[in-house]
């Protein structure tokens, strides 16, 4: 799921909405109960550590930067 943010993009130097960061949950929680709770452990990794998860991209010039919080 693709989650949008509110931020000042350097590139527009104008505040902008930003989509990206999402984690499909759906998916892995079916893959957790297939693998009989072996994949919760990437699912987890994901959530948390991936720098994937946390990348957001400007919808109006493009621009990719990473947002906390």
């Amino acid at each position: 799921m693709r989650v949008q943010k509110k931020s000042h993009c350097p590139s527009c130097n104008e505040q902008s909405v930003f989509s990206g960061g999402g984690v499909n949950h759906w998916l892995h929680g079916i893959l957790s109960v297939m693998t009989f709770g072996f994949w919760a452990v990437i699912w987890l990794y994901i959530t948390f550590f991936s720098k994937r998860a946390k990348n957001y991209t400007c919808d109006t010039c493009g621009t990719t930067i990473m947002l906390t919080g």
